[in-house]
């Protein structure tokens, strides 16, 4: 007898190299991320279609073209652009127009976590659809809260010592910001984190022992800040790797705050906005006949209705679908078991 794992990835990376060196660097990385990663006429399902156009001749026509044919190949998969750090302004903002943009080198720590950051919004955006549609099939969609995104201005938070980067990162969020708060350490950050709401927070670059580095990761795993859209911006292309292994999720190059920071920070809030109106959707625990009263739980009407749904969509997409089963029992009957199991509901569904 001989025991076998079964090895499952991630998700699955689609990926379109000039070169077997770049692709083979690629996939080590993706794979310790637990990516699968392969070219697309291997004929996978991709979750993400990535192009890496670094150290070539690039034209929007190049890219078109080969856009048009992962989307034929995968037609639900983002489309992320590796580019050198260098490139032409005016092919980034054609590149744009296709998907996201990514500035690499030979270090791609970063690559692999922004590329993570997609995978889950892309989840919670098609958790959320899902669910309206079994809803509405229930004819209980009036019972929960909509999905909709406040038209206040936006607000950003820039962190980080004065500097050219500072003035830069303020001159390109004004056209988009509403009003736009600068503090000058970690300290002044968590205050300002503390008193106002933002939508987007801009990290400038830091020293090695910075506190403000261990501040990003300290957010990430803050209930209020959690979901909030940061954006860190580094000196050199080499500090990518080493920012997106302290938190940070989304990054512009100093050299390129101009051209990409406005843009980018708008859409980053946007999202972010929009992030957290479907989690409120989703951890709703309103509506008769879809949750129960005293835990919190689906009722079997939904859970059988969305699991079918569920599973129509996983043979679909092409991507793996599991099954976890967890069984929660009110033993003894008191009150605060009956809130600890509506708790647990919350975390589950």
């Amino acid at each position: 007898m001989s025991n076998e794992t079964i090895f499952s990835p991630r998700a699955q990376i689609a990926c379109v190299t000039g070169g077997e060196p770049a692709f083979e660097a690629l996939t080590a990385s993706f794979q310790r991320a637990g990516f699968a990663i392969a070219k697309p006429n291997a004929g996978i399902n991709a979750d993400i279609s990535l192009i890496d156009l670094r150290n070539q001749t690039v034209s929007p026509r190049k890219a078109k073209t080969i856009a048009g044919a992962l989307r034929r190949k995968s037609p639900e998969s983002p489309l992320v652009f590796l580019i050198d750090p260098d490139l032409d302004a005016a092919v980034r903002t054609a590149l744009r127009r296709f998907g996201e943009v990514i500035a690499a080198q030979d270090q791609l720590d970063h690559v692999v976590v922004r590329c993570r950051e997609i995978i889950r919004l892309r989840n919670i955006a098609e958790e959320t659809g899902e669910r309206l549609k079994s809803l509405a099939t229930l004819n209980r969609l009036v019972e929960f809260p909509v999905i909709t995104t406040t038209s206040a201005q936006t607000r950003i938070l820039i962190a980080g010592a004065p500097g050219p980067a500072a003035m830069a990162a303020v001159n390109a969020v004004s056209a988009i910001a509403g009003d736009a708060t600068c503090v000058l350490n970690a300290g002044q950050a968590m205050r300002a984190l503390e008193h106002d709401n933002f939508d987007c927070a801009i990290f400038l670059p830091t020293a090695q022992n910075d506190p403000m580095l261990a501040f990003v990761r300290t957010l990430r795993r803050h209930p209020k800040h959690a979901h909030l859209a940061i954006i860190q911006i580094a000196d050199h292309p080499a500090d990518l790797a080493t920012y997106a292994r302290k938190g940070a999720r989304d990054f512009v190059l100093a050299e390129q705050i101009a051209v990409e920071l406005a843009a980018k920070a708008q859409l980053a809030s946007r999202r972010a906005r929009l992030l957290r109106s479907m989690r409120k959707f989703l951890n709703s625990c309103k509506g008769e006949g879809i949750r129960d009263a005293s835990s919190g739980a689906f009722t079997s009407l939904f859970l059988t209705e969305h699991a079918n749904r569920i599973c129509a969509r996983a043979d679909q997409t092409g991507r793996a679908l599991s099954l976890t089963i967890a069984s929660l029992s009110d033993a003894d009957g008191q009150a605060s078991t009956a809130r600890t199991l509506n708790h647990a509901a919350r975390l589950i569904n």
